[in-house]
């Protein structure tokens, strides 16, 4: 468990500290916006209804589904589950 700590560890600062670039820095801060990603929903429930057309209510649904389902998964489940757990296995 030691050795997966570790590789996690040094990962993260692989990640956050030696490929890290102020182009993405800003962008992805930006990108991170709830409101930057609602033209591209509006452009996926247009292109399913005008290429679908009648199956395009079952695929919108299903896709309000999906992302309410991961969002859920990702901000409520999985954040309230590892809580208080810190890098490296330590307790916050």
């Amino acid at each position: 468990m030691d050795a997966l700590f570790h590789l996690d560890y040094w990962l993260f600062n692989l990640v956050n500290q030696e490929w890290s670039n102020a182009f993405f820095d800003i962008a992805l801060k930006w990108m991170r916006n709830e409101w930057i990603w609602f033209p591209l929903y509006l452009f996926i429930i247009a292109f399913f209804i005008f290429n679908f057309k009648k199956n395009a209510y079952w695929l919108i649904l299903f896709s309000f589904i999906t992302f309410g389902t991961s969002d859920f998964l990702s901000s409520q489940l999985i954040k309230k589950v590892s809580k208080g757990i810190g890098r490296a296995g330590t307790k916050m």
